[in-house]
């Protein structure tokens, strides 16, 4: 029993790890990870928090970085190319920074 429980648990947790969903589409704040809103202005909703240093990392999840994001400073998904932003996005470059990320077209 003890086995199965600690399997569980360990089940949970990494779910946990993989729900900060920064950028994917959203139509309420419940469709986002806890420490996310959803900005309901951008192109299919989007998944986010606000952020105050562009170009930087370090208010952000894994795999976003803080910048310009429909008129608001946003952690937002990088991106090399246009094939790894969702329609409605376009691969930008963030001023200052050798960053791309998924802005709204």
């Amino acid at each position: 029993m003890k086995r199965v429980m600690a399997a569980l648990w360990a089940a949970v947790l990494l779910g946990a790890c993989g729900s900060v969903n920064v950028g994917q589409p959203c139509e309420t704040n419940d469709d986002c990870a806890p420490s996310l809103s959803c900005y309901t202005d951008r192109p299919g909703g989007y998944c986010t928090k606000g952020c105050s240093e562009p170009g930087s990392d370090k208010e952000c999840p894994g795999g976003t970085v803080c910048a310009m994001n429909g008129g608001q400073s946003l952690c937002s998904v990088t991106c090399e190319e246009q094939a790894d932003c969702r329609d409605g996005y376009q691969c930008n470059g963030v001023p200052d920074s050798t960053v791309k990320v998924c802005a709204p077209k």
